[in-house]
């Protein structure tokens, strides 16, 4: 039986953006384009401040032709609800906070198809979702593998979450807990906003420079500092996925010898290693690719490059 994954989770943003002025006022504050969106599709991308550092990301749903939603894993709803709220002066657009309804049901796998079918569903394609009776399924970012997110009312969730735990007897897939949720986003390479890419970071530094940011769109909150990055080429920081032998508590400071070259963002234990993503100065680390936790102690983590 092909291994396949599945984790329920409470959504970390789950807002309702609408008014006749929705469209043009999400489009100048977004990082990535939405000027082509359709109702049905759904593109990813990030809130930035005006020095262009990560305040938060989300996805963009358009549900209707003035009606938005945005979903978030992990960006605190107050911060981003703040950073949309600031910015309406006198646009006709409304911001509905609906997390405390939601939940969401992570899948990924080998069978995600065959799961989704079992459901009586099917996967979206990229860049679009499906509606649902109190919700949305949207391919998503918790792996690199085949995926999807559904976002439902709790009610709703209760019902397949019955659902699911039969099929988890039938051996169709397995229920999985927050850290092996978080040891398949690691292994997959994707960060996540705001634990490993934050308001002290650059897109670029995280490597979203080209799937969450746009360069051709119009003005939009840190686009000025988006366009310099463009022409000026590398940023002197990156974050690398790491490993170690060792179990380790993050974030905490990485050391070369006696000098600090960066900090460990976020950490879990996966057999036979631990796996994680650190923020490493590039200009600082030279060739050293092995580093401690402690000012001239003992290597304990190693970069994957």
């Amino acid at each position: 039986m092909k291994k396949t994954c599945a984790y329920f989770s409470t959504p970390a943003v789950w807002f309702k953006v609408y008014g006749e002025d929705a469209a043009e006022f999400l489009q100048g504050q977004f990082s990535n384009d939405l000027s082509q969106m359709i109702v049905g599709s759904s593109v990813y991308g990030l809130w930035l401040n005006h020095k262009g550092k990560v305040l938060a990301d989300s996805f963009v749903l358009k549900v209707g032709e003035e009606t938005y939603q945005l979903f978030s894993y992990f960006s605190e709803s107050a911060i981003l609800r703040q950073r949309l709220e600031t910015y309406i002066i006198s646009d006709d657009v409304e911001v509905l906070d609906q997390t405390e309804e939601m939940m969401s049901l992570s899948i990924w796998g080998e069978n995600t198809e065959g799961v989704l079918q079992d459901m009586e569903l099917e996967v979206p394609a990229e860049g679009s979702f499906s509606s649902l009776e109190d919700g949305v399924i949207l391919m998503g970012q918790r792996s690199s593998q085949q995926r999807v997110d559904l976002i439902m009312g709790k009610e709703s969730m209760r019902q397949w979450k019955n659902k699911l735990h039969c099929m988890e007897e039938s051996g169709l897939l397995m229920v999985v807990d927050e850290r092996e949720a978080t040891k398949e986003r690691i292994v997959s390479g994707i960060p996540a906003v705001p634990i490993d890419v934050g308001p002290e970071d650059l897109p670029q530094e995280a490597g979203l420079g080209e799937s969450a940011v746009s360069y051709t769109k119009g003005c939009y909150l840190g686009q000025e500092v988006m366009a310099r990055l463009r022409s000026m080429g590398k940023v002197r920081r990156t974050l690398v996925p790491i490993r170690s032998s060792e179990s380790i508590v993050s974030p905490c400071n990485l050391y070369v010898g006696d000098k600090l070259v960066g900090d460990l963002r976020s950490f879990v234990w996966k057999e036979p290693n631990g796996v994680g993503f650190a923020m490493i100065s590039t200009h600082k680390l030279g060739d050293a690719s092995e580093l401690s936790i402690e000012e001239s102690g003992p290597a304990v983590v190693t970069l994957i490059q």
